[in-house]
Formats: structure tokens, C-alpha cells, sequence
């Protein structure tokens, strides 16, 4: 990801005509997507997968509890 955004910004500042700047990737939408995809994956899947895996004699806050921890 890092490459591409500096690539980016190399094809601006060498922009030969003003139309460049619409043939290069979106770059900020770009980076939004993996932090997004990184909070799913690192935080709320595993805590989803944590709260499923507890006893289901617990009550909801305690399932609560122990997937947090």
C-alpha cells in the first residue's frame, strides 16, 4: 500500500497535463478500507469468535467479560 501511495504522489507532482490526477488510484478511500478491514479482522470477528466459543450458561454479561479478556 505504502508503494502505491508513493507512486501517487509522484505521478502528481510529474503531471503533464491536468487530467493525470483522475488516472491515479484514490488513495485515501484506499487506505480506509484497510484500516477498516483491520479493525474487522483484528477486533470484531475475534471478539465475535470469542464470545461464541464461551459457555452459553453464562449470562450475556459475563460472555461479555470473557471475550474481552
Amino acid at each position: 500500500m505504502l508503494l502505491a501511495d508513493v507512486a501517487n504522489r509522484q505521478a502528481y507532482r510529474h503531471a503533464i497535463y491536468n487530467g493525470t490526477c483522475n488516472l491515479t488510484l484514490l488513495m485515501k478511500e484506499l487506505w480506509l478500507t484497510i484500516i477498516v478491514d483491520a479493525v474487522l479482522v483484528f477486533f470484531i470477528i475475534s471478539f465475535a469468535m470469542f464470545y461464541y466459543e464461551e459457555d452459553q450458561d453464562k449470562s450475556v454479561d459475563r460472555g461479555i467479560k470473557s471475550a474481552l479478556l
